[in-house]
């Protein structure tokens, strides 16, 4: 059945709305006057115990998916609070109805000669929520019928825009003899105005004009009557569904016509005269494209198509394939950078990382060892950890496959792990913890702690604990290098050459390691598993470009996220770096966003990392904005308040890193505060942390982190073991201040 409110309506409204609450958020953006008239007018409304009111609105075609003129709809609405609702309203000839008894609610298509029923709460604002909460639905003029309109404004402001710019009383107007308040309120995509009687302080018309959409279209909703004390008929409220009329079930929030019943819901007749083909001359922003005869493109616009086309296409494969570029960068940094000769051989940053090695958000505070595992030269192999270890292992797409330590299978008592290559038919032999991988490469890190000490002591005792063989060798000779300050390059390039990087990744890994959509998008750039990868001129122009687009989506999704459970705490600007799990999934689908926003700032994938349970595993938090939502600059000095006592079993620190590389920041001097390292704190046991190119007077050297004052940086902080306080948020973060 179609909703009595047009959808796009509610999806502008809705956007009213939220600028409402966020004006209340932002008092400095509204002015007083603005703000007193709302709130009178919504007195006026809600004193009605019975109100009609009759409407007019009319939607431009811009605001109205797949039509080319406007849309005029009439109607009235009879309310008797506090649950009794009627409201009809007519477009085209077409009549819908609406009635709730204080039980139930009723949809009726008149015309059509269907209704849909079900049962309702008991009055007027929680049947108005149930609709839209559950049905999608809200009836013509919801958000001024609720029981307190100004508090249904200001409960929006959770929900506030950040593009929102002001909200102003902009004068007293004449229309058609009256005197009318005009409010008006803007906001970076949408405007809205509305005008209220100056004598009887009720609405007399809104119009919201949507400046983000071409053509600036508006919908303009005329105030034709009110009756604040009309006669009502008691059988107004009551519905008895016309003879012969046939019931079904309310269409749920959600549910398309898709997802419906097609006998039910196909429409009006159509006919090939319906059918409306894109114009012969299309404007986009790579040009204009023309087509002869309306349909055949010419050769200058085939040219333009097919360039778009390829970039598109690049693009996005730059964004889905950076996980497994990003393995195959770690891999082949520590045998070209490191000298690793076979899978055997370990890299210890036994003095901790260093800036050189650009290992993503990678930290200075725990040692860490790692091996580089390729089934495909040494078929089933087998990684040995010592007791004690935190770590885990991603295949070539930089998915899951095992944790280590008090995590993993091994409980912390260490043990032997056996990865089996894809297509593996042989017997799992007994003693292992088997893992079948979909990919040929594995990276396997861990974290040590205690004994494994520093310096030569953590490259020994690595040596001899960490044993990375083949299944059918048995042990072999291996080194174990200290990779700490040696240098590397991990980071897949940013310009053209990603791309014969990602073709040596499609070549050497099984097909089936990769969604072959993905694979097929591929292809039409050239790179095909068991074919030379030669891209022309043209190509190599379009993947350079494609590279500098994806980092630059990247550091968007990254930088600036537009998913609203970014925010760990709402009114702070600590954001999650697994914004909802470890598995990037969301309602079903694949959360591309939440993939992009961990791999292009984060390496290592596992729900170890996303602890919910009291002491076990970490959690990160960064930080890119100050406390008034600028950006962190090197060239400026900000102080970070940690509050007394944070959550965490083992310790915290808090890291800079550089925003370019995402890697270790270079400034020079300490980029870490760590509990580990002892830090002075207040008296009441809060810990003041400095960030500047210089170090303010009254910073200890302890607690200031040096930055390059020709470079942005943002911040992770490490809750090593989180506790209670963390997982269910009783402690919280300051935000940055910055120190003028």
């Amino acid at each position: 059945m179609t909703a009595l409110g047009h959808k796009a309506t509610r999806a502008v409204l809705g956007v009213l709305l939220v600028i409402a609450g966020t004006a209340a958020a932002e008092p400095a953006k509204i002015d007083k006057k603005a703000d007193e008239l709302l709130k009178a007018m919504s007195d006026k409304l809600s004193a009605a115990r019975q109100l009609r009111i009759s409407l007019k609105r009319t939607t431009d075609s811009g605001l109205i998916e797949g039509s080319e003129k406007p849309e005029t709809v009439a109607g009235h609405v009879l309310v008797q609070r506090p649950n009794k609702l009627a409201a009809e309203i007519t477009t085209k000839g077409h009549r819908r109805r609406l009635v709730y008894d204080g039980t139930r609610v009723s949809l009726l298509d008149v015309e059509a000669n269907r209704y849909a029923t079900v049962s309702a709460p008991a009055n007027i604002d929680d049947t108005l929520k149930m609709l839209d909460e559950d049905y999608g639905y809200a009836p013509p003029l919801a958000d001024f019928l609720v029981s307190d309109p100004y508090g249904h404004f200001m409960r929006q402001i959770r929900e506030g825009v950040k593009e929102f710019e002001s909200g102003k009383y902009a004068g007293l107007v004449t229309v058609a003899g009256s005197q009318l308040h005009r409010l008006s309120f803007r906001e970076k995509y949408v405007h809205w105005d509305l005008w209220i009687d100056s004598k009887t302080l009720l609405p007399q018309r809104f119009v919201i004009k949507a400046t983000g959409i071409e053509g600036n279209p508006e919908l303009a909703m005329e105030f034709l009557g009110f009756d604040l004390a009309p006669k009502v008929d008691p059988t107004a409220f009551a519905f008895k569904a016309p003879a012969g009329a046939r019931q079904i079930p309310m269409p749920k929030a959600g549910e398309s016509a898709e997802t419906r019943n097609l006998f039910e819901s196909a429409g009006k007749k159509q006919t090939a005269k319906d059918f409306k083909p894109a114009p012969a001359t299309v404007k986009t922003g790579f040009g204009t494209l023309t087509f002869e005869g309306g349909a055949f493109p010419t050769d200058a616009s085939v040219q333009k198509i097919y360039d778009e086309m390829d970039l598109q296409r690049a693009t996005q494969a730059y964004m889905d394939f950076f996980p497994a570029l990003s393995l195959y960068g770690i891999v082949k940094s520590q045998i070209r950078d490191f000298g690793f000769k076979t899978s055997s051989d370990v890299g210890v940053m036994a003095d901790y990382m260093h800036p050189s090695e650009n290992y993503l958000t990678g930290n200075d505070v725990t040692v860490y060892a790692f091996a580089s595992v390729d089934l495909k030269v040494d078929g089933p192999t087998v990684v040995e950890i010592p007791p004690g270890m935190y770590g885990n292992a991603n295949d070539a797409a930089f998915k899951y496959l095992t944790d280590f330590g008090p995590t993993g299978p091994d409980k912390g008592k260490g043990g032997k792990y056996l990865f089996l290559p894809p297509g593996y038919k042989g017997k799992e032999p007994s003693g292992y913890f088997v893992f079948r991988s979909p990919g040929y490469r594995i990276w396997a890190m861990m974290r040590g702690f205690g004994e494994v000490g520093n310096g030569d002591q953590a490259v020994n005792w690595f040596k001899e604990r960490l044993k990375v063989y083949p299944l059918a060798s048995g042990p072999r000779e291996h080194t174990a290098v200290n990779c700490s300050g040696k240098g590397a390059n991990t980071l897949p390039p940013e310009d053209g050459s990603v791309f014969g990087m990602l073709n040596e990744i499609i070549q050497y890994e099984p097909s089936e390691l990769f969604d072959k959509e993905l694979l097929g998008r591929l292809a039409t750039l050239g790179i095909e598993k068991g074919k030379p990868f030669k891209p022309d001129a043209r190509m190599k122009r379009i993947l350079d470009q494609a590279a500098k687009q994806g980092v630059a989506m990247s550091r968007a999704i990254v930088y600036a996220s537009r998913d609203p459970e970014i925010k760990y705490w709402p009114d702070r600007h600590w954001e999650k770096m697994f914004v909802r799990n470890t598995e990037f999934t969301n309602n079903g689908h694949n959360d591309i966003d939440a993939r992009t926003l961990w791999h292009y700032q984060a390496i290592c994938v596992s729900p170890n990392l996303l602890s919910t349970t009291p002491g076990v595993g970490t959690a990160y938090l960064t930080a890119f904005r100050d406390k008034e939502g600028a950006y962190l600059l090197g060239d400026k000095s900000y102080r970070l308040r940690v509050s007394a006592k944070p959550p965490v079993k083992r310790f915290w620190a808090v890291t800079a890193y550089d925003a370019l590389s995402r890697s270790l920041l270079d400034s020079g001097g300490n980029i870490t505060v760590s509990s580990t390292r002892g830090v002075d704190a207040n008296p009441d046991g809060s810990v003041d942390i400095y960030f500047g190119a210089t170090r303010p007077a009254k910073a200890s050297k302890k607690n200031w982190i040096k930055t390059d004052p020709k470079k942005g940086f943002f911040v992770v902080f490490r809750f090593y073991g989180p506790l209670e306080g963390y997982i269910q948020k009783t402690w919280t973060l300051n935000d940055f201040e910055l120190l003028k």
